[in-house]
């Protein structure tokens, strides 16, 4: 048996069990014909539950009488697959008795060492396009038996002498003859990977560090993804399931599926469908996106196929984080492949927080809120760039805005207080100035404008300071002038004697001027 090394250029890994005709036991052969032996394949390391099925390519010829043995095709459909202007012809052709005759691609000067690695890629390629054919359910090829991996081993018996094509989903092609009628398949094909991120452009740092595991957002921003499939040799049947949390609102030609500065084209390397169930989907995913033959063409192992795209952070966006295990806005992608098999999957967050404010004045020691006090909430300390919110049913003795989407109506971009004082304003983060526009009559508005900024895990820092709880913000009742009998009184009436105190000096002095 000879294990054909894995091969760039397809996604099968390819293992053939034949000599091409070369170094083959005569006298086996003949031993073998004469007894009627049968063949067996085994295939160890199987993937469990994964169908393997086998197709017998070519029969066994034996002549006792000249002791030599050929190939003919199996049947009328793979001698079609050898004829002139087929897939096979360019490997083998048959000749006028109907035997296959191996194509000879020798080069001048041929080592021993560039034979072997020419007769590996000669058969990974006729692997490659036999299966294809094989598959091809206008072709007519009809498969010899099939089974289903219990554990790590395959085993298929009886079987009778010749060329098999051995597939799965982690692609193994084996020929049974007569120098070995005991095949034995190692599978050593990987399972594919697939990792999901985000870009996180809060994070300090270069910008291909930024895709990450998680990030944050406001309300109605875009939010972009990555999804890295990482290709194994041997893998069939691709389908990428992405399921994002209801918070999400996907940019459906956003998505874009690449190989490096290579961009494969939807309707030829790929399929897209949008809120269905897919293979073993318990439940409807966002998206699935569906390999085709025409993407496994020439496609190396180990290949980065990366899949981007977009969605925007809505008002179904979950607040905060989820107490069971830390979540907030979930994307989930994982890879089907083979039979039903799937990669883990690979987890997204994406945060958004609120912001809780009260308003209120002090009466007899005791918080009192205020109603009627108008608030902004923007990106500098002017004011301008301000916010605009989406008012939403109160909840908990709290008014609710929530910050609002891009073209989104019926927007506002002032708070005023209700009784009671209380607001929030969720789908928030990053730093923004909370500025008072307008206070209750009788009361003094603030200042100038509180420096809010919301982190991670829901911190809220007010003027540098950390806040827990309600954003507390104090109106001191009054005038900005004193009241009347205060110590701003005695002020007037001490200016004013001192006034009359200087008029009596300059009296004096000028009567006795006049005296003189």
């Amino acid at each position: 048996m000879k294990v054909i090394k894995k091969i760039a250029a397809i996604m099968f890994a390819l293992v053939m069990v034949i000599s091409m005709g070369a170094n083959v036991s005569v006298a086996h052969a003949e031993e073998e014909a004469q007894t009627g032996t049968k063949g067996k394949i085994t295939i160890n390391s199987a993937v469990d539950k994964q169908t393997y099925t086998i197709y017998k390519m070519l029969d066994l010829d034996y002549d006792p009488v000249n002791e030599l043995y050929s190939y003919k095709p199996a049947s009328n459909e793979w001698k079609t697959f050898f004829e002139e202007g087929q897939p096979g012809h360019d490997y083998a052709t048959i000749n006028e008795n109907g035997y296959i005759t191996w194509t000879d691609k020798s080069v001048a000067n041929e080592t021993q060492e560039e034979k072997k690695v020419r007769l590996e890629k000669e058969a990974a390629g006729l692997a490659q396009i036999a299966l294809a054919y094989a598959k091809d359910t206008n072709k007519g090829i009809t498969k010899t038996k099939d089974a289903q991996a219990e554990g790590t081993t395959v085993v298929f018996s009886d079987l009778d002498l010749g060329y098999y094509l051995v597939d799965s989903s982690v692609g193994a092609l084996c020929g049974l003859t007569t120098t070995n009628p005991n095949a034995t398949i190692e599978e050593k094909n990987e399972i594919p990977t697939v990792t999901k991120e985000v870009y996180n452009e809060a994070t300090d740092t270069t910008e291909s560090n930024k895709w990450q595991d998680r990030n944050f957002a406001n309300i109605g921003d875009t939010v972009k993804f990555q999804t890295t499939i990482t290709t194994k040799e041997g893998a069939e049947n691709y389908i990428l399931h992405d399921k994002m949390d209801e918070g999400f609102t996907l940019i459906q030609n956003s998505i874009k599926v690449k190989n490096g500065s290579k961009e494969y084209v939807k309707g030829t390397d790929y399929e897209m469908t949008f809120n269905d169930k897919k293979g073993t989907d318990e439940n409807v995913c966002t998206f699935h996106i569906t390999f085709t033959e025409q993407f496994y063409k020439n496609l190396a192992a180990d290949t980065k196929v990366v899949v981007t795209y977009e969605a925007v952070l809505n008002e179904e966006a979950f607040i905060g984080h989820n107490e069971n295990d830390n979540s907030g806005n979930k994307n989930t992608t994982w890879l089907g492949y083979g039979d039903s098999k799937n990669t883990i999957e690979s987890i997204t967050n994406t945060y958004t927080y609120q912001i809780p404010v009260f308003k209120y004045t002090e009466k007899d020691g005791h918080e009192v809120g205020l109603a009627k006090a108008k608030f902004t909430l923007s990106t500098d300390e002017n004011g301008a760039n301000k916010i605009n919110f989406v008012k939403e049913t109160a909840q908990d003795g709290y008014e609710i805005y929530r910050v609002a989407k891009k073209g989104e109506t019926g927007t506002i971009d002032t708070i005023e207080t209700v009784e009671g004082g209380k607001f929030k304003i969720k789908g928030i983060h990053g730093q923004y100035y909370l500025t008072e526009t307008e206070a209750p009559k009788g009361y003094n508005k603030l200042a100038k404008p509180k420096l809010i900024k919301v982190s991670e895990g829901s911190l809220i820092l007010v003027d540098g300071t950390i806040n827990s709880g309600d954003i507390k913000i104090l109106n001191q009742s009054g005038s900005i002038l004193p009241s009347t009998g205060g110590i701003g009184t005695t002020i007037f009436y001490i200016a004013g004697a001192f006034l009359v105190l200087i008029s009596g000096v300059v009296l004096i002095a000028k009567k006795r001027t006049d005296s003189k």
